[in-house]
């Protein structure tokens, strides 16, 4: 995953200078070091090629908030990769994991939840509020930052990767969930929501656009009598 999120960095971003070339790379049969490499790197970059948009291609496609269109190039000159639908959660699991056993000498135990979230900013401001307000920061520069909020409930994390994308991550502990504002709670509801609808969608080959409608008026109406 990390060589795809490679190409879709910003090359000329600091934090992830040299990425896109190492990805580049990765997958050229000529900086093989044996006939072996080279077929594996062949076909690593076919595989890429098979899962790449452009254009038109790209319309309707979830798009990871920080890793749209930054350089205002018309969309038929514009290019995606498709990234592994569980990989970035994985990857917030591994940071949330390591981050509890280094500081806090722990593990998670398995009755304890770690949940990740891709929202904007602006739909969690009390959430930025509380880690700016009570946050412990931890950095592996250049490409990672993590900021901590501490609870009885659990845990609030916001994982910055190569400063251009981030995550929200929550670990509860048993019966508990992080007290959150009602407002914060409702868009970290609806980023788990769209994740799960995105599965759906692909499963049963229902129009994701139309599988998130109706599933948005349920949660509407859900909140409504709540």
């Amino acid at each position: 995953m990390i060589g795809r999120l490679g190409l879709a960095l910003d090359a000329g971003n600091p934090a992830s200078a040299g990425l896109a070339e190492k990805a580049l790379r990765a997958i050229d049969p000529d900086a093989a070091k044996s006939e072996g490499d080279a077929a594996a790197r062949d076909a690593r970059a076919k595989k890429i090629l098979r899962e790449m948009y452009k254009g038109e291609e790209l319309k309707g496609k979830e798009v990871v908030l920080g890793l749209g269109e930054r350089w205002d190039r018309p969309l038929e000159q514009q290019l995606g990769i498709s990234i592994p639908e569980h990989s970035l959660p994985a990857m917030t699991e591994k940071i949330v994991r390591g981050i509890t056993f280094r500081e806090d000498n722990a593990f998670i135990e398995a009755d304890q939840k770690i949940e990740s979230f891709l929202v904007k900013d602006e739909d969690v401001q009390d959430v930025k509020a509380m880690l700016d307000r009570a946050g412990q920061e931890f950095k592996r520069e250049p490409g990672l930052s993590v900021r901590r909020a501490r609870s009885e409930a659990g845990d609030l994390y916001e994982i910055t990767f190569w400063n251009q994308f981030k995550l929200y991550a929550t670990l509860s502990n048993p019966g508990k969930m992080p007290s959150l504002p009602r407002r914060n709670g409702r868009a970290l509801r609806r980023a788990r929501l769209n994740a799960w609808l995105q599965l759906r969608a692909r499963r049963q080959g229902r129009p994701r656009a139309k599988a998130r409608r109706r599933a948005r008026k349920r949660l509407r109406r859900k909140e409504a009598t709540s």
